[in-house]
């Protein structure tokens, strides 16, 4: 997925990508936050894998805020193909 670059046109994609890069972040951030007292695993792995999809949001985020002053309008190519 990162090998070639794909311009992503929809939330889905955005999402499937953070999945696909980051989720076992979150679910191996379990153990270290902890779970509420007699909650499963299994249960608190879906909050745990969007946990891991923020904080990939976030990275994202933060890397285009840090490049949007230097790159400015030249990231329309990024959304361009999505446009038509």
């Amino acid at each position: 997925m990162d090998l070639q670059f794909t311009p992503f046109c929809a939330w889905q994609e955005i999402e499937k990508y953070c999945y696909l890069d980051v989720s076992t972040v979150g679910l191996l951030s379990m153990p270290v936050l902890g779970q509420a007292p007699g909650i499963s695993f299994e249960r608190s792995a879906p909050f745990a894998i969007k946990l891991g999809i923020a904080l990939q949001l976030t990275n994202i985020l933060r890397e285009w805020a840090k490049m949007l002053p230097v790159a400015g309008s030249t990231f329309r190519w990024l959304i361009w193909p999505c446009l038509d």
